[in-house]
């Protein structure tokens, strides 16, 4: 594996990135698993895998650009430990040096980097289905636990804290469950803290994909006072189309391949693509918080069969490129989005990257 840093602020107009990276590292044999700016977003954080080994090296942001064929960034090693299985690092918080790590189906490990402390969670099993773990984030004084059916908030070890939360003295397992709906990746949003009369307000915002219902935009609130609550709304959503059946008119129907959701959470993107089509499509959108709706109105968040009279909003997609990829190297595997230019990174599966 090989990571590069690459500037592009003087490329506001250009499709293609610069030709020589402000830094880069050669890591054979491993892997990247999560990355994280600091608070100040003068340093970036990155974890890395291999087998049962993690390193966390980190880059600062302060340093001048570099002259040309020269890397004036450079990765610095802070971390190396000991993992108990493969690719389980699922979300770091800078401040704190706290990992998050999924490790096996029933438990997630908080861990210290510059401690080595380390706390196993046992997380909720209905025994009934399998509801995996698809991504875990910090938030306040709990971590998010989003699953294929549910999302759950479980407190943070007694001893482990993310930097700027406080917490009560005790807390509740908070959960919200999708009973008609399933999802295998999420988009994740930063979480964002607000003050309230009442106690701190966190927020995060998630993009997914449920191959029956489309893609679907979601905000999540976490309450700590006076009671601990989570209340997770329906913001706006892709309708998958409605289509006679393929065994009546031999088209499939299209379907999302890859998705992302910027940082702060209201701008994001999907590739639609056709089975059998060499053509895909690359569509953005942007969510406005002027005209999201009351929680009254929001009241249907895609696990009731029945919706409210008031429909929820269509995500106001526009296709921004067209890819032809006739064997699938060219085809869009990951995204990344700055909310505030509206540039989007897209890399393929070749290895190229282009800006949009």
């Amino acid at each position: 594996m090989v990571i590069s840093l690459w500037e592009i602020s003087e490329l506001s107009s250009s499709t293609v990135v610069p030709s020589y990276p402000c830094a880069r590292v050669s890591l054979p044999s491993w892997g990247l698993l999560a990355h994280s700016l600091s608070t100040d977003r003068s340093t970036l954080y990155i974890a890395v895998t291999q087998l049962q080994r993690a390193r966390i090296y980190t880059i600062s942001l302060d340093s001048n650009l570099p002259n040309a064929n020269e890397y004036r960034l450079s990765f610095n090693l802070i971390a190396d430990f000991d993992m108990r299985m493969r690719d389980a690092i699922k979300c770091i918080d800078p401040e704190s040096s706290l990992v998050l790590l999924y490790c096996t189906a029933r438990s997630v490990d908080i861990m210290n980097w510059h401690t080595n402390a380390r706390s196993t969670v046992t997380i909720n099993d209905s025994g009934k289905r399998w509801n995996g773990v698809t991504a875990l984030r910090f938030c306040g004084p709990y971590f998010l636990c989003f699953r294929i059916n549910s999302l759950e908030a479980y407190p943070l070890p007694a001893g482990f804290s993310v930097s700027g939360s406080s917490r009560p003295d005790s807390l509740p397992i908070l959960l919200h469950r999708f009973p008609n709906m399933t999802y295998r990746r999420v988009s994740l949003s930063d979480v964002r803290s607000r003050h309230h009369p009442s106690g701190e307000i966190y927020t995060v915002f998630f993009l997914v994909n449920d191959v029956f219902r489309g893609v679907l935009h979601y905000q999540v609130d976490v309450k700590i006072s006076p009671v601990p609550s989570i209340s997770v709304k329906l913001l706006a959503l892709q309708r998958v189309l409605n289509q006679p059946p393929f065994f009546y008119t031999g088209v499939r129907p299209p379907f999302v391949s890859t998705w992302a959701l910027g940082s702060v959470g209201l701008r994001g993107v999907w590739v639609s693509r056709q089975a059998n089509d060499i053509d895909r499509k690359v569509i953005a959108f942007t969510t406005h918080p002027s005209k999201l709706r009351s929680t009254a109105q929001l009241s249907w968040d895609g696990t009731s069969k029945q919706q409210p009279a008031e429909p929820v909003p269509d995500i106001n997609g526009k296709i921004i490129l067209a890819i032809t990829s006739y064997d699938l190297r060219e085809d869009a595997t990951i995204f990344a989005i700055s909310e505030s230019t509206g540039r989007i990174a897209l890399g393929s599966r070749a290895g190229n990257i282009s800006l949009i």
